[in-house]
This record gives C-alpha cells, sequence and structure tokens, in this order.
C-alpha cells in the first residue's frame, strides 16, 4: 500500500456528504431562511414540482401506450363496425324467411321483437356487470 498510507499523527480527514453539499447549495441559492415559514414553503414549492413532473411522466406513458395501440383501436372499430353489418343483415334474412308463412308485417313485428327482447337483456347483464364493478365497499375507502 505505498503511497495511500499516510503519518500516523495526521488526523483523518471529514469528507461532506452529498446530502451536505447539496444543503449548502441550497442555502447558497436561497438564502439562510431556517424560519418555520421558509421550510414550509420550500416543501410546498417541492411537493408541487414533484407533483407536476409526476403528472407529466404519468400522461407521457399515456400516450405512448395509446400510440401503440392506436392500430389495435382502429381494427376494433373496423370489427364493431363488420359484425353491426352482419348482425342487421341476419335480421333482414329472417324476416325474408318468415314473410313466406307469415307475412311481412308479421316476420317484421316477430323480428323486431326478439332484437328488442334480446337488447333488452343484454342492456341489463351489462347494468349490472358495471354496477358491480363500480360498487364502493367499506375497504376500499
Amino acid at each position: 500500500m505505498r503511497g495511500w498510507s499516510r503519518p500516523a499523527s495526521t488526523p483523518p480527514i471529514a469528507l461532506p456528504t452529498a446530502a451536505k453539499i447539496a444543503l449548502d447549495l441550497r442555502m447558497e441559492q436561497k438564502g439562510n431562511t431556517d424560519s418555520i415559514v421558509g421550510l414550509v414553503t420550500r416543501l410546498i414549492d417541492d411537493v408541487e414540482r414533484f407533483v407536476r413532473a409526476e403528472i407529466s411522466l404519468y400522461r407521457a406513458q399515456l400516450f405512448d401506450r395509446l400510440k401503440e395501440a392506436q392500430t389495435a383501436i382502429v381494427m376494433l372499430i373496423a370489427v364493431f363496425m363488420l359484425a353491426q353489418a352482419t348482425l342487421f343483415t341476419l335480421l333482414v334474412v329472417l324476416v325474408l324467411i318468415l314473410r313466406r308463412w307469415i307475412g311481412i308485417y308479421w316476420a317484421s313485428a316477430i323480428v323486431i321483437g326478439l332484437a328488442i327482447v334480446i337488447m333488452a337483456l343484454l342492456a341489463s347483464a351489462a347494468l349490472k356487470r358495471i354496477k358491480a364493478a363500480t360498487r364502493v365497499s367499506e375497504g376500499d375507502e
């Protein structure tokens, strides 16, 4: 350990820590405001900057994920439109098939009634699931 040794009579050198350096720099920048009001004011400013930075980070992450999912969203919209057109065609075909036996008016009434019943059942099930998913229990608060 040649070159790194020091004489025994020399006292150890106290190196400043990173926290001490940061505190000294902050005191120089803002002046020595050790009052409670100054400390609370600085704390509020720091918290506000931190919250704004976090919001900006989450917003950037959200837009990045939305940009990645943009193609998938467009595909899902196309699938929804095709499914809607298919269901419309199915209803028209059912009317055309039933009109041979019961007439066009009764066939239309039966198909429309059946579609309304199916829509009501699906809407009721969806609303029950939404209410169950958004229910706030005492443990969630």
